[in-house]
């Protein structure tokens, strides 16, 4: 009897570790090699024949397991892309046929993850973009406590040399701001129970182009897209009317 629950133990201890194997292999096994440029656009449309990719312009790496694609379709349209490593292998986790810029949201809770891309359409003659972290300003009182939230606006030029594309890691000071934020968020709602305090900041983008004056961009905005995961935040098109200028 003894023998036999020896047995039993040694059975559940060997399938434990064995399991434990093949997660690890499956979930968490470094990165093979990225595809080649022409593997790229067969599985892009494949997955999505809208995005009809034509050339790939770069493989940019983010971190280990992340991966932006900027790309030409054969519509004549500067498009984005992002590859994921999970489950052994790597897959488009979004696909937008034009490159308007958006955060590539790698870990939510982490800003510091946060990147900003882009792949804007040469047609539209950009000379530069400014990027924006804007809280705004309110006034309000929950329970009888008085609530001031003062106008955060926080700015980075963003030049064109060369590349229609690009990516940038938010700020370290951006970063630091939106965990603080987040933080204050929290600490009303359990406070005061209105989950809306301070979930108003946003991005936003003020395009220029070659006489340095604010534009609408037509051939990079208004696309259509393919997702199967990822957290992206939209980043809103703004003008200098609505910001706080010198």
């Amino acid at each position: 009897m003894k023998w036999k629950k020896q047995i039993l133990i040694f059975t559940g201890a060997s399938s434990l570790i064995i399991l434990s194997i093949i997660i690890y292999v499956y979930y968490f096994s470094n990165p093979s090699e990225f595809p080649s440029d022409r593997n790229l656009v067969s599985e892009m449309n494949q997955l999505y024949p809208e995005a009809n990719v034509s050339k790939i312009q770069d493989t940019v790496i983010i971190d280990e397991k992340h991966i932006f694609v900027p790309f030409i379709s054969n519509d004549d349209l500067y498009g984005t892309s992002f590859w994921e490593w999970k489950k052994r292998r790597w897959e488009p986790i979004s696909i937008n046929s034009v490159g308007e810029p958006r955060i590539w949201m790698i870990n939510k809770s982490n800003p510091s993850t946060y990147h900003l891309v882009w792949n804007i359409h040469p047609d539209d003659k950009m000379n530069y973009f400014k990027f924006y972290l804007i809280q705004d300003r309110s006034y309000h009182i929950t329970l009888g406590v008085h609530n001031y939230q003062p106008r955060i606006q926080m700015e980075k030029k963003i030049t064109f040399e060369g590349d229609t594309y690009g990516t940038m890691q938010l700020p370290k000071d951006w970063s630091s701001i939106i965990d603080s934020l987040e933080k204050v968020s929290s600490n009303n709602f359990f406070l005061t129970g209105d989950f809306f305090q301070n979930k108003d900041f946003y991005f936003g983008w003020n395009p220029y182009g070659h006489s340095n004056k604010e534009y609408f961009p037509e051939r990079s905005v208004n696309g259509i897209s393919f997702s199967t995961g990822g957290i992206f935040e939209h980043v809103s098109i703004l003008s200098e009317e609505g910001l706080e200028l010198p």
